[in-house]
């Protein structure tokens, strides 16, 4: 009896192992959506005098990241309000990083305007940046403020 009960446990395991069978229990709910890749800097920014400078997120250097050939929803924001677009990738390692410069105006005009970028590391495949063209404007006023961008897998 010990016998078949140790070959049973062996099977099982191998056949865990192989993929061939899930441990996970049988149910009609859909698996957890994978957790957003986040970039992102609590900053302060000034309102009430007119900046030129350019800050990144990640301020020490892009963040370097694989990603799965897919298409993702991808955000930008500053305390929640900016811009988001889909982008379909490639599957591969890229540089990403996003730039905020003052325009030389103050708040409550546009005083700042920014975009990310997705940047490949295989030759010949293009940049992806967010948006798509041109830079999001952004009236800012005196303070800190989150920063962030996010990508999610549809």
């Amino acid at each position: 009896m010990k016998l078949k009960v140790r070959f049973a446990a062996v099977l099982a395991l191998g056949l865990l192992a192989a993929g061939l069978v899930s441990a996970a229990p049988a149910s009609g709910a859909p698996a957890p959506a994978a957790a957003p890749a986040t970039i992102s800097r609590e900053i302060y920014l000034t309102g009430s005098t007119p900046v030129t400078g350019t800050v990144m997120v990640p301020a020490s250097g892009p963040r370097r990241i694989y990603l799965a050939a897919a298409t993702y929803a991808w955000h930008v924001t500053i305390d929640g309000v900016g811009r988001a677009r889909n982008v379909s990738l490639r599957a591969g390692w890229y540089n990403w990083r996003c730039y905020l410069t003052g325009n030389g105006t103050v708040y409550p005009n546009y005083n700042y305007r920014g975009n990310c970028l997705l940047d490949p590391d295989a030759a010949g495949q293009a940049n992806a940046w967010l948006p798509a063209s041109g830079a999001i404007n952004w009236a800012v006023p005196t303070g800190w403020h989150t920063w962030k961008s996010d990508l999610y897998m549809l």
